[in-house]
């Protein structure tokens, strides 16, 4: 038996956000998903868009003196 796509999509989605990060392990299933569905394509590139501003989302601070 087979999962639905949809289903399958939310599954993976804590794995698309660790792979934006560089954090996911080089699981074969999530990844043979990503390369065949549009959608977490999408979510991917959101995901790392949002893990490129990340930085920059922090006040700044002056390091401490020590």
């Amino acid at each position: 038996m087979s999962v639905e796509p949809a289903t399958q999509c939310d599954a993976i989605q804590p794995w698309l956000a660790a792979h934006a990060l560089g954090e996911a392990d080089e699981d074969p299933t999530p990844l043979a998903h990503l390369a065949a569905c549009p959608q977490c394509q999408r979510d991917l590139r959101e995901y790392r868009l949002v893990a490129g501003a990340l930085p920059y989302g922090a006040p700044e601070q002056a390091p401490a003196p020590e």
